[in-house]
């Protein structure tokens, strides 16, 4: 292997890491009220600030054994794996890049896109709520991406670019008459009003559908269904955060995905077996 593939490696890890680094404390500190951007890092049990030698990924943790350098007090674990599902994002960033062509402005934006998701997915998964400032950053993230995907390939620009809105819009309407019409059938003996699907899911959802397509973003809302099916049988809290479960459902279509393996044809398969065994 050569040396540069060593150095790229190295360059990965230590981006991915300090992102995913990144994204547990903005969402630490956002959740807290705290202020995000001016003050240092510091730890939040004694508010000592942290040195270069507390703060490099992955390894800080190891070597510090999850304990504060000054206090004692242990290191929450979200920050170590944090760092870790940093690494994994960006090498599954790269490796999915390189199978649709490599261009390192796609790679930088879309890799910004996969964090944003994380981020958000950490938001929600404390809070049950997003700012609307990060999930619409999201959206037009994604459309940006989509079209410069689809302008490095035709040159082209308008089309696209209609093509993409008409996409995002059309997955939206389709998630919002679903969530409706499950709300209807749930609440139609007892008339009461729940929310079964949030509109920053259903955001995410056509940000989705307009990076790739309609039938990538039914597979990933099918996927992140079935995964947080057991965690609201078995929750007594049935407001779950549902971001994380399609953060991690992308995830999995780009594992599908630089394998060669197409999800969508296998989530048509299962459904149509399905049908064919009601009917």
């Amino acid at each position: 292997m050569e040396a540069s593939w060593y150095i790229l490696i190295v360059l990965l890890l230590l981006c991915g890491s300090s992102l995913g680094s990144f994204c547990v404390s903005y969402a630490s500190r956002f959740c807290e009220n705290k202020d995000i951007f001016t003050l240092r890092s510091y730890c939040f049990n004694c508010g000592q600030k942290l040195g270069f030698k507390d703060l490099f990924p992955i390894f800080s943790y190891i070597f510090l054994k999850g304990k504060c350098r000054y206090c004692g007090s242990k290191i929450p674990i979200i920050n170590f794996l944090g760092e870790i599902l940093g690494v994994v994002l960006i090498i599954s960033s790269n490796i999915y890049i390189s199978v649709l062509g490599f261009d390192f402005i796609y790679f930088v934006f879309f890799t910004f896109f996969i964090f944003l998701l994380f981020l958000l997915a950490l938001i929600d998964f404390k809070l049950k709520a997003v700012p609307q400032t990060l999930l619409w950053l999201c959206f037009f993230l994604a459309i940006f991406v989509s079209i410069y995907y689809d302008y490095k390939k035709t040159s082209l620009i308008i089309e696209p670019l209609l093509q993409t809105l008409l996409t995002a819009c059309m997955f939206a309407g389709f998630i919002f008459l679903l969530k409706n019409l499950i709300m209807f059938f749930k609440n139609f003996k007892d008339k009461k009003i729940q929310e079964n699907l949030g509109d920053a899911d259903i955001i995410i959802l056509a940000s989705i559908a307009s990076l790739n397509n309609f039938n990538t973003a039914f597979f990933i809302l099918f996927v992140a269904s079935l995964l947080s099916l057991p965690f609201f049988i078995l929750s007594k809290n049935k407001a779950l955060p549902f971001i994380p479960f399609i953060t991690f459902s992308y995830l999995f279509y780009i594992f599908l995905f630089v394998n060669n393996i197409n999800g969508v044809y296998i989530l048509e398969a299962i459904l149509s077996q399905i049908v064919v065994f009601f009917i």
